[in-house]
């Protein structure tokens, strides 16, 4: 993580002059300093979590490439699948229309 820029030694100093003790001073200052600087990401943690997003990003277009390919093999399969339908269809009703009995 990154330091942001905060002078402890003016802050301690400004809160004596305001009347405050020096560990009282200390205190308040470097919870103060804890509170700015710390979560605060350096340009190398921006740039690293940069190159783990593309890392994933192109993880999940490699899996999506895979998932359309294998969608468009299943629906060939159910086009195939359908015209046969539709071919046998006719010669299944000529069929049981030929073994039924007449009325």
């Amino acid at each position: 993580m990154a330091e942001t820029a905060f002078n402890t030694i003016a802050e301690i100093q400004r809160l004596r002059d305001a009347g405050f003790e020096q560990t009282q001073a200390e205190a308040i200052t470097l919870s103060i300093h804890a509170g700015v600087t710390g979560g605060v990401a350096s340009k190398a943690d921006v740039d690293h979590l940069r190159t783990e997003i593309k890392a994933d990003v192109a993880l999940v277009r490699q899996e999506m490439e895979t998932l359309r390919v294998e969608i468009t093999t299943e629906l060939k399969w159910i086009r195939i699948i359908g015209g046969t339908i539709l071919l046998v269809l006719p010669w299944l009703a000529a069929l049981i229309g030929a073994t039924l009995p007449s009325p």
